[in-house]
């Protein structure tokens, strides 16, 4: 569940970063990056996650963005800065999601301790 969901985002990411490569405008992909965050974190709720993830479909989301946003005339950024701002964006995503994780195992912990 958790190993997949963060595979999942990881190939995500690389949509975003072929995006970034082409030009899309940094707005577009910050929400991009919040399709892939809110895909993930809600997808580590066990059945709820699942029907989740069924119905909002970041990369779908973050396709029609691409097609919306995408210039042909528009010059390609450079691969070095791109791949680090993913990077970074995907480490904080993971932290985010072990600290929510944490967070819900301490509160069943404390509601069960009794």
């Amino acid at each position: 569940m958790v190993v997949g969901d963060f595979v999942g985002a990881a190939f995500s990411f690389y949509i975003i970063y072929e995006a970034a490569r082409m030009g899309i405008p940094k707005r577009v992909l910050l929400r991009m990056c919040g399709n892939v965050l809110v895909e993930t974190l809600v997808g580590e709720i066990p059945i709820l996650g699942d029907i989740f993830d069924a119905v909002w479909k970041a990369n779908v989301r973050n396709f029609r963005l691409i097609e919306l946003h995408h210039r042909p005339t528009q010059p390609e950024r450079s691969l070095r800065k791109i791949f680090w701002t993913i990077a970074l964006l995907f480490t904080a995503m993971v932290a985010v999601a072990l600290a929510t994780m944490a967070a819900i195992i301490w509160l069943l912990v404390q509601l069960f301790r009794g």
